[in-house]
């Protein structure tokens, strides 16, 4: 039946879920801001009761809302929700084929499922899965819950979330959802355009947020109070209400994005709670429906017409043995792992592992086998690894059926223990003989070099090379790295991987070599593109495995994959006389989404190249993983980009249509931000961030911009800069204002500083455009560096106000209790301190400042210090923190103990000069003999030794000097410290190291011919204050005792 309207259209999909024995379950009444906060996907998800529920959801997003002005972001939307627990195996499929049941046709148009790794924060909630599109769109979310509140989740749920006006517009051609018929009379804008009007005006302008505030405090205490009375549901709602308040003031701005997270902390604390005690609550009810529906996720949800391995006609060509193999010493061995889609990244990592692994396998058993595998070397053993969006492959060419036989030499223990004195074998004897499986008869005793000990001889067979490569296979899988593994099976059949494994196909020549893995027998199906050969294919013979998954519409080989992507991209930007933008990464992660990418060329309309280039190529690669295409020669963008569709579908035209459709939205949303902000007067713009939060008990961002001015003109009169205090005090007052823009907060990573930088030149905030133009440039840049190794700013203003900027966030994390435990870094600390230290130089890097660690952490901590009260103990945290990530840069490029050595002058000394020191040292302690640094250090660290403990202060007294090896000692020390200052004041590291170096002769006599710890106690006394007095001037420079010296 047709479908006409967007009511018959939600009405058939909760059909065909209901067919499939869901519970049409309602709407909760409340407001949520997605579908997986109703209880009957929450709650329900919890503890091990089996469960499948559908529902229409209303939501509300504060933040999405546009005035009715978007054809499709609103503030208020449907999703139609879906959970099934547990997940049945074919639950991709099924999903799959909702889509046709509504009218899409999938061959004819590009449906791809792209790695989402989701997590709902305010839930305690995460979940491994992908976001599906259609030509582009994102019309559904599917996600394998791990955990709900918190808790690991007892059986693995499926979820899918329907974007149900999205879909709609999408399977119908609709480019407005406002436009879309609700039924035979209304149109979704008939009922919803005031609704999206008056609502985006409330959440933006007129929610009151001390209200909010207050409110949300309420819902906390009232989750407490009720989770204690055991009314869990009631304390649930009380959740829902906090999480929608929380999403008003994120709508409002009253939250920076640092202080959001402590907000998303407390709300999830509060879901925790909730789920803690529903979990307590069922499990006292001996979770009563936990028999009401099949348990097992290995069977589909129907049998009927299911592609589950499990349900296919029985094997019986079964490899048992190598005498099956017949004569032929050579065979073909293919093995198979068929994966839901699995990450790009991943995928690149687990090929060069398991590669790594084969060459290990090989080079131990000490195999002849190439990696070269390809027909003009197929006289020669090899063998390939490949691997892509649904399968990984091991094949093995004309390899040998089984390992070459050995005689093994087995040493037992000696003739003494083994043998009685009659001449029989003693227990450990008869022990080692059955150990070994070794006939006493066959065994001698033979000398070596330190006795007569137990002998034997044997030899081994050679193992079968199919079983072995299987056990292999199996092993070498399941010891694969992912950062995130989930699980869809108990632990006891199944381990976790990186997505569900559906099928694995095992075969040598001809044969199915069988076993189990993850939960599933081996056999010789596969499956072919997902869309266009969804049913399980058999591979006839090992040899014929790529050229089956070709006619399937599976190039396996990513070489493969790859060449024909770059000449396909090559020949349609020539077509418009252009280029395709490099773009390493996003090439890398197409040819992990596409088994075997179709490329196409599309057009947008020009009037949006007058869009800012980072917001357009974001919409293009970061939204729809598309390529810009740039004039020749050039960086300058053209009205075009490049795609990749997962399939050649059978109406291409129609689905670029789809592609453009979506692309276009996209840039109109950025337009409309865009044009907005521009309106905006930026003084406007920074009176905004008096409401919004920099962190708790840390002012507001408004507070932070004031205090980087100050900061900013101090390390400024610190360098004696040359350069126009005015544009770096008027890029300080404003480089934090434009994150109140539309622009920044829907393209946060593109947009921050670029947007400020545009609206400085705009309004030409110096009323000079040269001088605009120069703080405009300094906040575009004082986000960088934003990795390890991103570019420095270029501008000097830029530097200093990215320093301040970046000092003071840390400063004030830490002295307000900020922390990093392990893995956890939830306020970005680590990042700030790696980027603080390449701005000083711990690389080596043009642009740095030559500013010292202490300087800057000193005037940050000064203009703090006049709002908060700094204790001493944070004071010591900033400097060790810093210290400890300057160190980590450091120690790869210098020996760990030489930049021990310097951790004094790490703090005190311009980074660039402590890299100059080190590299001098390290080329000192390279030279030996005498008058080295290295003889020097050698009596240098019997003095430390001798002094570290003596506590006495007195004076030296010349006049006690006895032996002329103290006066030569006192006379060059003299010398050495005078020289030691001035080199070190001018930074002649190499001078230095020599004058600290030609104490080694004077210290080698004194220790000769001196005794230090002489009876007289006034002469012991003397000579450790002389020996104190040359360790403090090595000390001076660096802590020396820390390298060692052989």
């Amino acid at each position: 039946m047709e479908i006409k309207n967007f009511q018959e259209f939600i009405i058939s999909l909760c059909n065909y879920w209901v067919n499939h024995g869901c519970i049409w379950s309602q709407p909760y009444d409340a407001n949520m801001g997605a579908g997986t906060f109703h209880p009957h996907t929450f709650l329900k998800g919890i503890g091990p009761e089996p469960w499948r529920s559908v529902y229409v959801q209303p939501c509300r997003r504060p933040v999405d809302g546009r005035y009715g002005k978007s054809p499709y972001r609103f503030q208020h939307y449907y999703q139609l929700q879906v959970l099934l627990k547990p997940s049945p195996a074919n639950i991709v499929d099924i999903f799959l084929k909702s889509l046709e049941h509504v009218g899409i046709n999938l061959k004819e148009n590009d449906i791809g499922l792209l790695e989402d790794d989701w997590k709902g924060p305010t839930l305690g909630a995460w979940g491994l899965g992908w976001e599906i599109r259609a030509n582009g769109q994102e019309v559904t979310q599917f996600t394998y819950f791990q955990q709900l509140g918190g808790l690991d989740i007892d059986v693995v749920c499926g979820e899918i979330t329907y974007g149900l006006e999205r879909l709609y517009m999408y399977s119908k051609g609709y480019k407005n959802a406002l436009e879309i018929p609700f039924n035979e009379h209304f149109t979704y804008g008939d009922i919803f355009y005031q609704n999206e009007f008056e609502f985006s005006h409330f959440n933006f302008k007129e929610a009151d947020i001390k209200e909010l505030l207050d409110h949300f405090e309420k819902c906390e205490e009232k989750v407490s109070q009720l989770c204690e009375k055991n009314l869990v549901l009631p304390a649930y709602d009380y959740v829902l209400q906090a999480s929608h308040a929380f999403n008003l003031l994120d709508a409002r701005g009253a939250i920076s994005v640092s202080e959001r997270q402590r907000y998303i902390g407390r709300v999830r604390d509060c879901a925790k709670k909730c789920a803690i005690q529903y979990r307590s609550a069922r499990e006292k009810l001996n979770f009563p429906m936990l028999d009401r529906l099949d348990t097992d996720a290995r069977q589909p949800l129907f049998p009927l017409g299911s592609q589950n391995i499990l349900t296919v006609p029985k094997e019986t060509k079964i490899y048992k043995n190598l005498e099956q193999l017949g004569n032929n010493d050579r065979i073909n061995v293919v093995f198979e792992l068929g994966v839901e889609e699995m990450p790009p990244a991943f995928q690149l990592s687990a090929k060069a592992e398991i590669e790594e692994k084969i060459i290990n396998f090989i080079n131990t058993n000490n195999l002849n086998w190439q990696n070269n595998f390809s027909q003009n070397s197929s006289d020669f053993p090899n063998y390939k690894v490949e691997i892509s969006a649904r399968r990984l492959s091991i094949q093995y060419l004309n390899i040998p059926k089984q390992e070459k036989s050995r005689i093994e030499e087995i040493w037992g223990p000696a003739e003494r223990i083994a043998r009685n004195s009659d001449g029989t074998l003693t227990q450990a004897g008869i022990g080692f003989c059955k150990k070994n499986n070794i006939d006493s008869s066959l065994i001698e005793f033979k000398k070596k070099n330190d006795g007569t000990f137990l002998f034997a001889s044997k030899e081994v067979i050679g193992r079968d090379f199919p079983l072995l490569l299987a056990e292999k296979f199996k092993e070498w899988c399941y010891e694969l790295k992912a950062p995130l593994k989930m699980k869809w099976l108990p632990q006891n059949i199944s381990p976790q991987f990186i997505r569900p494994v559906r099928w694995v196909l095992a075969l040598v020549n001809d044969l199915v070599i069988e076993f189990e893995m993850f939960g599933i027998k081996s056999a010789r199906l596969t499956c072919g593109q997902r869309i266009l050969f969804p049913e399980l294919t058999a591979i006839d013979n090992a040899k014929n495995y790529e050229k089956i998954l070709l006619e399937l519409s599976v190039v396996p080989a990513f070489k493969s994959r790859k060449e024909k992507f770059e000449n396909d991209a090559i020949k349609l930007a020539r077509q418009v006389n252009g280029q395709i933008k490099p773009d390493d990464m996003l090439l890398k992660k197409c040819l992990g989404l596409f088994e075997n990418p179709d490329l196409f060329i599309a057009d947008f309309d020009p009037k949006y190249l007058r869009l800012p280039k980072p917001l357009i190529t974001s919409v293009l690669r970061e939204h729809m993983n598309y390529f810009s295409v740039v004039k020749e020669n050039t960086n300058d963008l053209l009205p075009y980009y490049i795609g990749a569709a997962n399939y050649a579908c059978t109406k291409k035209a129609e689905m670029i249509e789809g592609t453009k459709t979506v692309v276009i939205g996209r840039l109109e949303d950025g337009a409309f931000y865009y044009d907005t902000d521009l309106k905006t007067p930026l003084f406007d713009l920074r009176s905004k961030l008096k409401d919004q939060l920099f962190n708790a008990n840390m002012g507001t961002l408004f507070d932070k911009s004031e205090r980087l001015i100050k900061i900013s003109a101090n390390i400024c009169q610190e360098l004696k800069a040359d350069l126009d205090f005015v544009v770096l005090e008027k890029a300080a007052e404003y480089c934090k204002a434009d994150l109140k823009t539309g622009c920044v907060q829907e393209f946060p990573d593109e947009m921050q500083g670029i947007m400020g930088g545009i609206l400085i030149k705009e309004q030409n905030i110096l009323n000079n455009q040269l001088k605009s133009e120069k703080a405009a440039k300094a906040v575009e840049e004082h986000y960088l560096p934003v990795g390890a190794s991103s570019e420095l700013p270029n501008s000097l203003e830029g530097a200093i106000l990215s320093l301040a900027d970046k000092i003071d966030s840390l400063c004030m994390m830490i002295c307000h209790g900020a922390e990093v435990k392990g893995n956890k870094d939830p306020f970005g600390l680590r990042r700030l301190a790696l980027s603080i230290s390449r701005l000083l130089g711990v690389k080596g890097e043009l642009n740095h400042l030559n500013i010292s660690l202490k300087s800057i952490v000193e005037i940050c901590l000064n203009v703090i210090e006049e709002s908060y009260v700094i204790k001493n103990e944070s004071r010591q945290k900033i400097y060790s923190f810093i210290i400890e990530r300057m160190k980590a840069s450091l120690i790869e490029d210098f020996d760990t103990r030489i930049i021990d050595a310097l951790s004094k002058p790490l703090i005190e000394e311009h980074l660039i000069n402590v890299r100059n020191f080190a590299e001098k040292i390290t080329h000192a302690l390279k030279q030996n003999g005498k008058g080295s640094l290295l003889e020097a250090l050698i009596p240098y660290k019997r003095a430390k030794n001798l002094t570290q403990n003596w506590q006495n202060k007195e004076e030296l007294n010349i006049s006690l000097f006895k032996a002329n090896e103290e006066l030569s000692l006192y006379e060059n020390l003299k010398s050495v410290e005078n020289k030691v200052r001035e080199f070190k004041q001018n930074s002649d590291y190499e001078n230095l190291l020599l004058s600290l170096a030609s104490l080694a002769d004077p210290m080698s006599k004194f220790f000769e011919n001196v005794m230090v710890n002489d009876p007289d106690e006034k002469l012991k006394n003397n000579r450790l204050t002389l020996l104190s007095r040359l360790c403090f001037m090595y000390e001076e420079v660096a802590d020396f005792s820390l390298i060692q010296v052989q």
